[in-house]
């Protein structure tokens, strides 16, 4: 965050050598210095960053979602789960917005086959910025790893409108087009009754 309260994402190279080794994933800091000319120079100390392991492999596509687990139960992960890897997503980051103790005990095989990674994300702010800095991240982990990234949420599944899976559709796609946007249909259980 600048001193007025923006939120910056920047990009630039983690230099290669620290003091300190961590493990992936765990923060380690440095002091960042932005000059932009005829402007007054930025310094950030102590700039918290984390280096996230790579996939064992390019993923066709994962997908990324935000759970807050004092809303949405288990059972309703495990559902959401469970449909789209029939859509063709190979692997998930699901951001955790609360306590995930129950939700990583009950996602163990996903887990452990390491088709599901649960990341525990906190932000100053419940607004658009929180769900945007999520994503920024989960891009950000996936961005050598995936041919193909899904920003959705919990109650949002994609339905292809012929007998094809999400995959299929996106195996459709020319190689030159980085991204889609996708058209969504409200439903209510008042609509459909």
């Amino acid at each position: 965050m600048d001193p007025h309260g923006h939120a910056l994402v920047l990009s630039c190279t983690i230099p290669p050598v620290t003091l300190v080794r961590t493990q992936p994933g765990q923060a380690q800091s440095l002091d960042i210095l932005i000059e932009v000319h005829g402007e007054q120079p930025l310094i950030f100390n102590n700039t918290e960053y984390c280096s996230y392991p790579t996939f064992k492999q390019v993923e066709p596509l994962v997908g990324c979602t935000m759970v807050m687990p004092s809303v949405f139960p288990v059972l309703a992960v495990l559902e959401w789960l469970a449909y789209h890897r029939i859509q063709g997503m190979s692997r998930f980051l699901v951001y955790s917005d609360g306590d995930s103790e129950l939700m990583r005990a009950s996602l163990q095989g996903y887990i452990a086959e390491g088709s599901v990674e649960v990341v525990d994300w906190t932000w100053p702010d419940n607004g658009f910025h929180h769900q945007q800095a999520q994503m920024y991240s989960c891009l950000y982990r996936c961005s050598h790893n995936a041919q193909w990234v899904a920003f959705f949420d919990m109650d949002e599944y994609f339905q292809p409108l012929a007998d094809n899976t999400v995959l299929d559709v996106l195996n459709e796609i020319p190689g030159n087009v980085a991204g889609l946007l996708v058209l969504n249909v409200f439903f209510s259980r008042q609509a459909l009754q």
